[in-house]
């Protein structure tokens, strides 16, 4: 595609076909690899080029007739379009792509593909759209919870995957896309609105669904130290991605045991789900304070953990502040706020996060005892010892490697629980003796989204402040 775009060896509209493709990757790619730029005179060149990109992208995207007779290449200019919205932080237009990219999968009879071994470029073509979208359209449709639009396939969708194992993203990549087999799962879960499933079968599914993250994580964390181990130059490369992928890991986690917690009313799994959600932050703090050399007006790992996996973390810690007045649950809330703070006018999604995380904390701050201000500089220093210590419960501050154990050793008690009695479990440690309040069950029962951020449920839940 790039050297037809640079010989004009195609017609015009081929072309710009070509170019959304291109300018969206290019666009990726500068946003990946500039953190390791040097040269300062480099970076303004790399950042005035991808605002080039973008807004070229953008201009193609309104010239491309989205409603043609269904091709491959117009599949793979309406993921590029998808994935360009998502840089952009426009998630519900990234999910209406992804939803028309999904009838020319079906048009194209993509979805019926059974042989995974692609011979030619163009199958193999094929086979990227195929996982990618299947990605964004589980992914999206549980961020945003919505239906999903892409029926379910004849193969894994990790079967279409062909990279290179010795590439240093490939496990994060087949990873994600684990995982978004996960959020079909759950997502079928969450909107049996009509309750077609019984509570039972419900809380195996869900059980089922915290063994299989489990197992995904597990894989990764291997392939994770042996990267670190037998690579070290290409380790360096990606060190700053792996926090991110905890935050996915964990919040994925989250909001599966906060709907298992939600059926069973088990403290005990409630307590479960606190710990994965201060994981889930933990992992993101992590992943602010190594993202410290970005070329753009917001953090680039923000488009695929906060703006593209579900909240259930942050709503999860907002049920415990109100339920429990947790000081460590609110100061973990406030410093996410504060980091969003700056990136607020830059992407419309982050804008709207900010919106939402300060409006918990408007909620949860007269809860709390010695409350300040939303301001990390006007936090207690015992507050910010109690979020670098998440997870630790003697207070220590642990390393890295600690964190990963514990955090495996809990995951393994989380697959425990789905053969544990919501009824006869153990008594429910003092971190969740609030959780008495029905009015804090029928809040926690809620599945957040961004659209949540616009909603006048903020004046329902004012009966909370009193």
């Amino acid at each position: 595609m790039g050297l037809a775009i640079i010989e004009g060896t195609e017609c015009e509209q081929v072309l710009q076909h070509y170019r959304i493709n291109v300018w969206v990757k290019a666009m990726g790619f500068i946003s990946k690899m500039a953190p390791l730029l040097t040269s300062e005179r480099l970076r303004d060149h790399f950042r005035s080029l991808k605002k080039k990109y973008e807004a070229a992208a953008v201009e193609i995207l309104n010239q491309i007739p989205l409603a043609a007779e269904p091709s491959l290449l117009l599949l793979q200019s309406i993921l590029s379009a998808a994935r360009l919205m998502r840089y952009l932080g426009n998630m519900t237009r990234s999910w209406m792509l992804t939803s028309q990219a999904s009838m020319m999968i079906v048009s194209l009879n993509y979805h019926n593909i059974t042989d995974t071994i692609a011979r030619t470029e163009i199958e193999e073509n094929i086979h990227d759209c195929v996982y990618t979208c299947y990605f964004f359209d589980k992914t999206l449709s549980l961020l945003l919870l919505r239906p999903s639009s892409l029926p379910d396939l004849k193969v894994r969708p990790t079967q279409l995957v062909h990279l290179d194992p010795d590439l240093p993203t490939s496990a994060m990549i087949k990873g994600i896309v684990e995982y978004s087999e996960l959020k079909g799962d759950l997502l079928n879960v969450l909107l049996d609105t009509k309750k077609t499933i019984g509570d039972t079968e419900k809380a195996n599914i869900l059980s089922d669904l915290v063994a299989r993250a489990h197992i995904i994580h597990s894989s990764m964390q291997m392939f994770r130290r042996r990267q670190e181990e037998q690579s070290p130059e290409l380790w360096r490369q990606i060190v700053r991605e792996w926090p991110s992928m905890d935050f996915n890991y964990y919040s994925v986690l989250t909001t599966i045991i906060q709907a298992r917690s939600s059926v069973l009313k088990s403290r005990l799994v409630c307590e479960n789900c606190l710990y994965t959600a201060r994981e889930a932050l933990r992992g993101l703090q992590e992943a602010f304070s190594s993202h410290t050399n970005s070329i753009d007006s917001y953090p680039h790992f923000l488009t695929w953990t906060m703006l593209l996996f579900p909240l259930a973390p942050f709503f999860v810690l907002f049920c415990n502040v109100i339920a429990t007045s947790n000081e460590r649950d609110f100061h973990m809330i406030k410093n996410i706020t504060d980091d969003l703070r700056q990136f607020a006018e830059a992407n419309a999604s982050i804008g709207k996060l900010f919106k939402l995380f300060s409006k918990f904390l408007d909620l949860c701050a007269p809860l709390v005892k010695g409350n300040t201000k939303p301001s990390r500089s006007g936090q207690p220093a015992a507050a910010l010892s109690d979020v670098n210590t998440v997870g630790n419960t003697e207070g220590q501050v642990a390393s890295h490697t600690d964190i990963l154990s514990r955090a495996a050793d809990a995951d393994q008690a989380l697959v425990s629980l789905g053969s544990t009695d919501s009824t006869g479990g153990p008594t429910a440690p003092p971190s969740v003796e609030g959780w008495d309040d029905s009015l804090v069950w029928d809040l926690f029962d809620n599945q957040p989204s961004l659209g949540w951020a616009d909603s006048e449920l903020w004046n329902v839940m004012s009966q909370f402040d009193s």
